[in-house]
């Protein structure tokens, strides 16, 4: 009797010891595998939502410039002469402005920058020489939508429109004649007396890459194409100039 009441002890320890320890890994299981669903949740929800934010950026551009230029087709039309030899130029503007997420991937931008369009002239002969940059520049709001693919390193494509006011149009002249004598001059031109539009508005289109190095900074590289849709040029004058530009767009984000 003895012997079988200490057997039914052990017997009975052992089943509940068994028991708590089976019943621990179950909850320690449920804890980790609970844990486990808490932290797939906060990542999927930080995915879905690393571009739910505003950035304002901040980008400089260089490209080459160049231009359609033609007579006017008016009594005002003139023969292009030596503007016919004219040959693109390099150009640089910069601007800032603001991003934000609309829907999924797409974002809206709005920014203030500065835009240059122009072409260059060389003449040259053995011992004499005549050249002239032009410029034409433009306070622009650039106002576009952009997709974005991918996290830490992603796709970027846009179009948009970019309104301007005129500036400036200046003109850059260097020479030197047969006696080895150079100069340089400016010429600036005046909206009305030389029938320039005081406004403008282009369209570009944009395809490249950015790059997220830390929680709020991205870095991004875009090559771009922009072609202004109005004339250089008011109704009245010579000519009629559609400038355009191909280059690439340098900027930095900063998510808030």
């Amino acid at each position: 009797m003895e012997f079988n009441h200490r057997y039914c002890v052990l017997l009975t320890f052992l089943t509940l010891f068994c028991s708590s320890s089976f019943f621990a890994q179950i909850v320690i299981g449920d804890e980790k595998e609970e844990k486990g669903k808490i932290v797939e949740t906060a990542k999927k929800k930080s995915r879905e939502t690393a571009d739910d934010h505003s950035f304002l950026y901040m980008q400089t551009h260089w490209a080459k410039s160049y231009r359609v230029l033609q007579e006017n087709d008016n009594v005002f039309g003139q023969a292009l002469g030596e503007r016919a030899n004219e040959v693109a130029r390099s150009v640089n503007g910069f601007g800032i402005g603001v991003r934000t997420n609309i829907k999924g991937r797409f974002d809206f931008v709005a920014g203030l920058g500065y835009l240059i369009y122009g072409e260059e002239y060389k003449y040259e002969e053995p011992d004499t020489n005549f050249m002239y940059t032009t410029s034409y520049r433009y306070v622009s709001i650039p106002l576009g939508l952009e997709y974005r693919l991918g996290k830490d390193l992603r796709l970027v494509a846009g179009f948009g429109l970019i309104p301007g006011m005129f500036i400036n149009n200046t003109q850059d002249q260097t020479w030197k004649t047969k006696k080895n004598l150079s100069g340089k001059n400016q010429e600036k031109f005046d909206v009305n007396k030389d029938d320039l539009n005081p406004f403008s508005l282009s369209t570009y289109f944009r395809i490249g890459a950015e790059i997220q190095y830390s929680e709020r900074f991205s870095l991004y590289v875009i090559p771009e194409y922009r072609r202004q849709l109005t004339s250089t040029y008011t109704t009245q004058s010579a000519y009629v100039q559609y400038p355009f530009s191909l280059g690439a767009t340098i900027g930095l984000s900063y998510k808030f």
